[in-house]
């Protein structure tokens, strides 16, 4: 030992240290690699658990289509309907009425059965009113619900909408509404919307879908997701009713799904696995999806003597980095030093002599390139912020829902049957000017004569819907039609007036219009005699459209957007100042006053 010792004292102190420093780093060196490996490890766990996430989402969202598909029906049909009046036994109904009501849900069928084909294995009605049911295979009587087993059920809840357990079918109709396939059963997920008595909000009927369970979690992106997961779904009670994707036997008795939801590290029948579970908020359903543990960590099979290896080859190049940067290290070390700190104040325009060609030479040129690709990244990230809020813009113009169109031509087909065509020709100029004004989108912004057209266009509509119960007081000024504005920023408001303001009031409607410049601020205020909005509600549509989301509906089940829309697009394209507020007194009305400072010259960025 001591002639080793001897031996060492005689090399140059380049080697001393270069040796000294290599025995010291080869145990960290090994459990630098054994530590890498178990990060690999972890990281395999970490990515199965991001890929259970993203499968549950998946899970939800193809749920949560097909359960709005449903409600959207009952909605559609709810509206188009006057179920409240022909399911009331009070009420005592003609032949024609009759016919014409039974033909008209008839033809409803129909198209729902031509836009979603073999989407639902039932969709009927039960009425109170003995006239109507019996004669068709979509019309029973309540008294066909209430021998039901769940009826009960679906009487205790105070919710309108309500969705049932999952459960066989329990009615059976002549002709099905759909063919069910023999290996997938006859369970179903229904979906029903109560009839109310207009006057005494009396329970007189029900609408019903049923959802084949394997038609919730059908979905044409489903085979994409079905590669080394396994996907289930549970009922109320955790028991299992559907699976899908990758072929596991497991058993779920030793799970509790009392939580919302979780991530468990669960052993199984055929092994460990990572699984994942939700409860579904809308159908009180269990979705779970879960990976085999050993599937997930094949990929670090054999990879422990990898890192080993990659242990030794380190301790090599430590020996030769660090004889050479000994070397080298402390003549050029404070120029080094000098330009790093250069670069942490931010200036990326920094070079390091490249003289010679060595280690350091190599990591000065490193650090050349280091500081130019930064200063491009930087420049990158600046444009890229720019390019999101243009897209981040043209996602919420692109927002704008032209539901609205669609009720207009039902309304107008209605009319022409009463009118025998004589206001076709104005209904349809007033259309054509709408959808042309909605579709075409050259720019974020029009002037106001523009847009002023737009609503008058759309209210030469709704007043051939309504005819005399509907009053309109509209006002601009012709002086300030050619002040730009963002387009579609007065149509939704109104529309909004409709679909909630005077959905539960009775005739005579008034909606005021007036839009006048006051100093250099245009002003256009919007106001109905609709039922207003309840003070907490009226609260909570201000805090959304301050923190720019889209407001919550419950008793649509959806998320509403018009007036979120509206706002956001006044606040990213209008000078600073510009305003969009709300004010509302339940019984009285609704009032929506925009502001747009209006700004003499331009700006370069696009704004108002």
């Amino acid at each position: 030992m001591n002639r080793i010792l001897d031996k060492i004292k005689g090399w140059s102190i380049v080697w001393q240290i270069t040796v000294i420093f290599a025995v010291i780093m080869i145990i960290p060196a090994l459990l630098v690699s054994r530590s890498f490996y178990q990060r690999f490890e972890d990281s395999l766990i970490e990515q199965s658990s991001r890929q259970l996430q993203e499968d549950i989402l998946f899970m939800r969202s193809v749920m949560d289509k097909n359960v709005e598909s449903a409600n959207s029906l009952l909605n559609q049909l709810s509206f188009r309907q006057e179920f409240s009046y022909f399911l009331d036994a009070h009420n005592q109904l003609s032949q024609r009425e009759i016919d014409q009501f039974m033909s008209s849900v008839q033809k409803e069928l129909l198209e729902v059965r031509y836009i979603y084909p073999n989407r639902f294995s039932m969709v009927a009605f039960f009425s109170s009113n003995t006239q109507l049911a019996g004669n068709h295979n979509w019309a029973f009587y309540m008294s066909d619900l209430e021998k039901t087993g769940y009826y009960p059920e679906l009487l205790e809840s105070p919710d309108i909408t309500f969705v049932g357990d999952v459960r066989k079918r329990e009615i059976e109709i002549a002709v099905p509404y759909m063919a069910t396939p023999a290996d997938q059963g006859d369970l179903v997920l229904p979906i029903y919307r109560k009839i109310l008595n207009l006057s005494t909000h009396k329970w007189i009927g029900a609408l019903e879908i049923n959802i084949p369970l394997f038609k919730l979690m059908e979905d044409s992106r489903f085979d994409e997701y079905q590669q080394s997961s396994s996907y289930f779904l549970f009922d109320r009670k955790g028991n299992l009713i559907y699976q899908a994707g990758h072929p596991a036997d497991i058993d779920f008795s030793n799970i509790d799904f009392d939580q919302q939801t979780e991530i468990v590290d669960a052993t199984l029948i055929s092994g460990r696995f990572l699984l994942t579970y939700e409860r579904c908020p809308n159908t009180n359903l269990i979705r779970a999806v879960a990976i085999n543990r050993k599937d997930a960590l094949a990929p670090a099979d054999g990879m422990l003597p990898l890192f080993a290896a990659l242990a030794v080859a380190a301790m090599f190049s430590i020996m030769a980095v660090t004889y050479f940067f000994m070397r080298l290290l402390l003549r050029r070390l404070g120029e080094m030093d000098k330009k790093m700190v250069q670069i942490k104040e931010g200036n990326f325009d920094v070079q390091i002599d490249e003289d010679g060609f060595n280690e350091i030479s190599r990591i000065a040129g490193s650090f050349n390139s280091m500081a130019g690709q930064l200063q491009s990244v930087m420049q990158k990230q600046l444009e890229e912020e720019k390019a999101k809020r243009k897209a981040e813009l043209r996602a919420l113009q692109a927002q704008i829902n032209p539901h609205f169109l669609y009720n207009t031509l039902e309304n107008m087909r209605m009319q022409c049957e009463v009118d025998e065509y004589y206001k076709m020709g104005d209904s349809l100029e007033a259309l054509s000017v709408l959808l042309r004004y909605s579709i075409n989108w050259d720019g974020p912004t029009v002037t106001l004569e523009q847009e002023w057209n737009s609503l008058q266009s759309y209210i030469s509509i709704m007043r051939m819907r309504f005819d005399t119960s509907l009053h309109c007081h509209m006002y601009c000024d012709k002086e300030l039609y050619e002040i730009p504005v963002p387009k579609f920023i007065l149509q939704p408001v109104l529309e909004n007036s409709f679909n909630y303001g005077f959905e539960s009031m009775l005739p005579p409607w008034k909606l005021t219009v007036d839009i006048y410049l006051e100093g250099n601020t245009l002003i256009a205020r919007l106001s109905d005699n609709g039922a207003g909005i309840r003070p907490e509600r009226l609260t909570e549509i201000k805090e959304c459209l301050n923190k720019g989301i889209s407001i919550p509906n419950t008793l649509k089940k959806r998320r509403s957007i018009g007036l979120s829309n509206v706002a956001q697009r006044i606040e990213m394209l209008c000078p600073k100042g510009s305003s969009f507020c709300i004010d509302s007194e339940l019984g009285k009305g609704t009032t929506i006053t925009i502001c747009i400072v209006i700004e003499r010259a331009e700006e370069e960025d696009g704004h108002v």
